[in-house]
């Protein structure tokens, strides 16, 4: 697996309000709680100045053999919402999925999501309204 960010500052989620840059790095240093079925994670700083995503943009997880995804589990720093666009490519055709409205603060957001023979996601996300950051945890099994 490797992690490739495709992209430098995709959007997410809002910090406290004091945009303490060490309390983002905190955040993100600390990484997500660990999942049985986690076949990997993904995060990034964001801005509120940062401008909309590309279609190639975002962060990515590539795999050496095509996995089943069953789900994401989103999270944000702070206060505000974000909308995160996951990407899935693969050896059949690519699907993405688009997730509206995910609140900033402790608790996660789960997607569930019934993908076969995936070996790429990536995740964008829009809508930050200061500085801070989001993380994605792709769920699944690999295949074979």
């Amino acid at each position: 697996m490797s992690l490739t960010p495709s992209a430098p500052g995709s959007p997410a989620c809002s910090p406290p309000a004091d945009n303490d840059p060490d309390e983002i790095a905190r955040w993100m240093s600390q990484g997500p709680e660990a999942a049985d079925d986690e076949l990997g994670s993904l995060s990034s700083l964001v801005g509120r100045s940062d401008p909309a995503p590309a279609d190639t943009d975002g962060i990515s997880l590539a795999y050496d053999a095509p996995a089943t995804i069953t789900g994401v589990r989103l999270t944000c720093l702070g206060e505000g919402t974000l909308e995160f666009t996951v990407h899935m490519d693969g050896t059949g055709s690519g699907s993405s999925r688009t997730v509206t409205d995910v609140p900033g603060g402790p608790d996660a957001h789960e997607e569930s999501l019934s993908v076969t023979e995936v070996t790429e996601v990536r995740v964008t996300a829009t809508g930050a309204d200061r500085d801070g950051a989001w993380r994605a945890v792709v769920l699944g099994h690999e295949q074979g």
